[in-house]
């Protein structure tokens, strides 16, 4: 039985930390494969947050334009995790509480 749970906390935090090991290359995929101008939240590796529509993108990083700071170039390698950001808001919560009511 205890060999069983050991298998089954070890294959858990397999899996919580290969998604890490692969994250520069899913950034630049994930930046390439998004269209210009859309709306996205970097994580960078200096714990920093910065929002902002894509730019150009170029073999080593991209731009991202953003509201406050201008146009910025951010390098695929600076980049721990992006986010695409939704500009819609869903209406769902409020259609359930009218209903309620």
């Amino acid at each position: 039985m205890r060999q069983i749970i050991s298998f089954i906390v070890a294959l858990l935090m397999a899996t919580q930390l290969a998604p890490t090991a692969f994250c520069a290359v899913s950034v630049a995929s994930q930046i390439t494969a998004l269209p210009l101008g859309t709306k996205v939240e970097l994580h960078l590796k200096n714990k920093q947050q910065v929002r902002g529509t894509t730019g150009a993108v170029s073999n080593t990083g991209f731009a991202l334009i953003g509201v406050s700071a201008g146009e910025q170039q951010i390098a695929f390698d600076d980049a721990a995790s992006v986010k695409r950001v939704s500009s819609k808001k869903s209406n769902a919560t409020k259609i359930v509480l009218i209903g309620l009511g």
